[in-house]
Parts: structure tokens; C-alpha cells; sequence
């Protein structure tokens, strides 16, 4: 790996970045997160359309943002009302890990809600579910294919074989095992992730650093047996928020091995993103199709590679021109933030685009994820490290 950095040393964000980040935090999500909550009940949400969340009938992956959110906004600006929401979110959340539709979110739904949640307040229980839901986990490790994998029927009706499924997203949920390795000295944790990412960065990591989203398995002998792309433009192509999930992912590999590979994988990833992106570093929805192809930008995977900027910065992964990249980012997605009288905090999200939900408002996963890197920039250190 490259020299790491001493982050005591490194250059300072400009003084008119860190303003920026604060005036954000406090003007916009302490207003927008305490008005949402004079609506009783508060429900969870996954998109904004209208400039209004469309609250979610059942539960979804995305949930545990919401956790986050008000965790780090009460972190920041100090409301006891956020961090009252905040708590709610976690007696909401704690029943879905011995739910029978548990799954590989299991790490977006409790790392930034229970982890994060024991970072800023040290409480146990706080620990203690977060390291049970790593645990479960760790169960659906597939061997010997050597991932956490989900049994998806629905491939298995349209390819005709048995099969067992991984996404680029579960890069992820790594958090949690990550996390929870650096917690208790379990080897197991740290093994199962490893594995995961080796595997991730050996099948979904094309040549030219772009990546794949899906990868199918054969359950008996582990063999690969289909690469594929369900949400961007087509099969063959590179759907904006996986190249986010894969440049974060493989960024956290990285600090948390120390194995170079992964850090080249990291940089390869953004190295694609770079030349595929717009000049004010807020994707299409795809980052190979052509604009003609596509009416949509997707500024949630924009907050994802910030994000995964800043915490590279508190990490001490050197990446060239990180900090050229980091500004103008931020400064492009300015350019989504979402009006006063709106919800949510940064527009311009695409969280289903095949089936048209969710296109040119805000996410959950956008605004988790901008006030992360946000709070990060606001403190010079980074938002979620657990």
C-alpha cells in the first residue's frame, strides 16, 4: 500500500469547506430533521418525491440510515429530540435481526444504528446487538464459494440453475464485520469479510475498474457461474451506485487489512469514476451509458464516494488528487440541495430507476451519507468510524 499519511500532518480542507459543511449540518438537517419529527408517528422512508418522503409500508434495507441520521445530527448539533428519534430508530430496528427475511443488509442495518450508536454514546447494548446482528452475518457465508450470499429465486427461474447470489453492495455491510473484529480480536470476523472482498475484488472488479453488480454462484462447487448488472442501463454496463459501494468497500478492505491490492482496487474504482462522471462530480445513473440514454443523475452515489473521501483522509489512504476530487464534489452537490420548504436534504437521488420510484428527490442513503461526510469535514474527522 501507499505510504500512509500522518493525519495530523496532512492539509487542512479549506477553511470555507469546513463553513460550508457546518452551515449544512445545522441550517438544513438540525431544521428539515426537527420539523419531520412534529408529524407523529415517525415512519421510515426510503425515497422523497414531491419534496415529501413516501413512508414505506414494510420494512426495508435502507432503514437503519435513518439511525444514522439522527444519531450524527444529534452528534453535531445536540438536540435532545434527535437523539430521542434516534433511540426510537433503534427499538424499531433490534426485532429485525432474528427476522426470517434477515439477510447480507444485516451491516446497513445495524452498523449505522447500533455501532455507530455505541461510538457516540459508549452504551453496551448499543455493542452488544450490533456484534449479535455481526455474527448473523457471518452466517451467510456461502462455501465454498467464499461469500455472503442470498438465495434469489427469481434468478434462479430466469438462468434455470441453482444458484447462489452476491452484490457489490455487500462491500458495504462489511462495515459491521470490520467493526466488529476491531471490537472483540474474533478472527472470524475479519476472516469472513477478507474472504468476501477477495472473492468481490477477483469476480465484480473489471479490468478498467469498473464493476459489476451481481455475481451468481454454484452452490455445490462455489464456481462462478454469471457476472451481471440488474439496475443500470443493461447487463453489461456500470451502474453509478455500485461503482460508489465498490470505491468505499474496497477503501475500508484496505485500512482494515493493510493489503495493497485492495487499496489498487480502490484506486481503480475511482480512477473509472473520474472519467465517468460529469466536471461537477455528480453521476449519471449509469456511468457508461451515454447521456442520451439517460434523464437522470444519481447524487446519493456521489455522497457515497464523499463519503468514502473523507474517511480515507481520517484512514491516511493516500489517493492522488483525493483532495482536488473531495472539494469539487461537495461543491457540485450543492448544486442538489434540496429547497427550505422540502423534506429532504439533497435531491437529485435515484434509488429505482428501472421502475421510475424515487428518481430526482432525495434518499435516505444520500442524505445518511452527505451528513456523514459533512459532520467529517465540519470536525476534520470522519463521521461514522466506528
Amino acid at each position: 500500500m501507499s505510504a500512509e499519511r500522518n493525519k495530523a500532518d496532512s492539509d487542512r480542507v479549506p477553511s470555507r469547506v469546513e463553513a460550508m459543511a457546518r452551515d449544512i449540518v445545522s441550517r438544513r438537517y438540525r431544521t428539515k430533521l426537527l420539523r419531520l419529527l412534529e408529524d407523529e408517528p415517525f415512519r421510515f422512508s426510503v425515497f422523497a418525491e414531491d419534496g415529501r418522503w413516501v413512508r414505506s409500508p414494510i420494512e426495508r434495507w435502507s432503514d437503519g440510515f435513518w439511525a444514522g441520521i439522527f444519531w450524527l445530527a444529534w452528534s453535531s448539533c445536540g438536540d435532545a429530540a434527535l437523539r430521542q428519534a434516534a433511540e426510537d430508530c433503534l427499538t424499531r430496528l433490534a426485532p429485525r435481526l432474528e427476522g426470517a427475511d434477515a439477510n447480507y443488509d444485516l451491516g446497513f442495518l445495524y452498523f449505522y444504528s447500533f455501532a455507530l450508536a455505541h461510538r457516540l454514546t459508549g452504551e453496551e447494548r448499543c455493542r452488544a446487538t450490533a456484534l449479535a446482528a455481526a455474527r448473523r452475518l457471518c452466517d451467510f457465508r456461502t462455501e465454498p464459494a467464499g461469500v455472503i450470499t442470498i438465495h434469489y429465486p427469481e434468478r434462479v427461474a430466469r438462468f434455470g440453475a441453482e444458484r447462489v447470489t452476491t452484490k457489490i453492495d455487500v462491500m458495504m455491510n462489511l462495515s459491521l464485520l470490520w467493526w466488529a473484529g476491531a471490537q472483540t480480536g474474533e478472527r472470524r470476523f475479519r476472516d469472513v469479510a477478507e474472504a468476501h472482498a477477495r472473492r468481490s475484488l477477483d469476480c465484480l472488479l473489471r479490468a478498467d475498474g469498473s464493476v459489476w453488480e451481481l455475481a451468481d454462484f454454484d452452490p455445490q462447487g462455489g464456481a462462478l457461474l454469471r457476472l451481471d448488472t440488474a439496475q443500470g442501463l443493461e447487463g453489461e454496463s456500470c451502474w453509478a451506485r455500485a461503482q460508489a459501494w465498490a470505491i468505499y468497500g474496497f477503501l475500508q478492505s484496505a485500512r482494515f487489512t493493510g493489503e495493497a491490492e485492495f487499496h489498487a482496487a480502490a484506486l481503480r474504482a475511482l480512477d473509472f469514476w473520474r472519467r465517468n462522471t460529469p466536471a461537477d462530480g455528480v453521476p449519471y445513473w449509469d456511468l457508461t451509458a451515454a447521456p442520451e440514454q439517460c434523464d437522470a443523475r444519481d447524487a446519493s452515489a456521489a455522497a457515497i464516494v464523499l463519503a468514502a473521501l473523507v474517511q480515507a483522509r481520517d484512514w491516511g489512504l493516500e489517493i492522488p488528487g483525493a483532495d482536488g476530487l473531495l472539494v469539487g464534489t461537495l461543491e457540485g452537490l450543492t448544486g442538489f440541495l434540496a429547497d427550505d420548504e422540502e423534506e429532504g436534504v439533497l435531491n437529485g437521488g435515484c434509488a429505482y430507476y428501472r421502475r421510475r420510484e424515487g428518481l430526482f428527490g432525495a434518499t435516505v442513503w444520500g442524505d445518511y451519507y452527505l451528513l456523514q461526510a459533512l459532520s467529517g469535514l465540519a470536525s476534520q474527522q470522519a463521521g461514522s468510524n466506528c
